[in-house]
């Protein structure tokens, strides 16, 4: 399967929040100003779906440490702007029913002026982990119960296993440079067969792919990959007899 880049457009939202305050309003005998958050992100790891970093009005912004406010007045010199979708990335690898979620993070530093609005842009790129997805084609129908069973060590995880059958799969998000194990298992005329197998993710922001599928020699291959368009990532075929329902040696593919 080849697997095309479709590049989605950085979405850059200046907080409505922020338009409430002029400098009109600034006391500016405090020696204070205001500061205005524009947060961007680019979901270019959404090779296939239709979801996109529309609204970034309830991502965690904070300001030296502690959380931004449109109508908090900050004293004039330089101050940290810190924003993320999540609270952590563990948060977010445990969003989503355990399933996990992308996860952005970016920061920037602001100088204030005295009776001054700063504005700070946050570019938060792309995300910060990887994702993975696992397709299935038709099988001949002396197979069934196909099924693929992902599983990550990383002891911050509430969910540690990920089961993908032949229905349509959610999409599993890991730590950018996780090994994952997994087990694929089917029966063919009745008999239980399974195969097992480790691979390491391709870094931030790829989606790496599992393809199960027979070819017309009535084998099964299962090829690992990741988005080449975004990093080289790591490939594996697995080779099974549609037949006798045995892995072949690598030897003999």
């Amino acid at each position: 399967m080849i697997m095309k880049k479709r590049i989605l457009p950085i979405i850059a939202l200046a907080l409505s929040a922020t338009a409430c305050v002029s400098d009109a309003d600034l006391d500016v005998a405090d020696n204070k100003g205001y500061i205005n958050v524009s947060v961007s992100a680019d979901n270019s790891m959404e090779t296939r779906a239709s979801a996109t970093v529309s609204n970034t009005e309830s991502w965690i912004k904070k300001v030296d440490n502690a959380d931004w406010n449109a109508g908090t007045g900050y004293s004039a010199g330089s101050h940290t702007v810190n924003v993320s979708n999540y609270a952590s990335i563990t948060e977010a690898l445990n969003a989503k029913d355990g399933w996990g979620d992308m996860y952005f993070e970016g920061s920037t530093t602001v100088t204030v002026e005295q009776g001054k609005t700063a504005t700070a842009t946050v570019d938060c790129g792309s995300a910060k982990n990887a994702r993975l997805k696992v397709e299935f084609g038709t099988f001949p129908s002396t197979f069934s119960s196909i099924k693929l069973t992902a599983t990550t060590t990383n002891d911050s995880r509430t969910k540690k296993s990920f089961e993908f059958t032949s229905t349509p799969s959610q999409l599993a998000y890991f730590l950018a440079n996780e090994s994952i194990s997994y087990t694929l298992s089917w029966s063919i005329n009745g008999n239980e067969k399974s195969t097992t197998g480790t691979f390491a993710l391709a870094g931030a922001a790829t989606e790496n792919v599992i393809t199960i599928n027979p070819n017309s020699n009535g084998l099964i291959k299962i090829t690992i990959s990741a988005d080449l368009e975004f990093t080289n990532g790591t490939k594996e075929t697995i080779t099974i007899d549609a037949a006798t329902g045995n892995e072949v040696p690598s030897s003999q593919k």
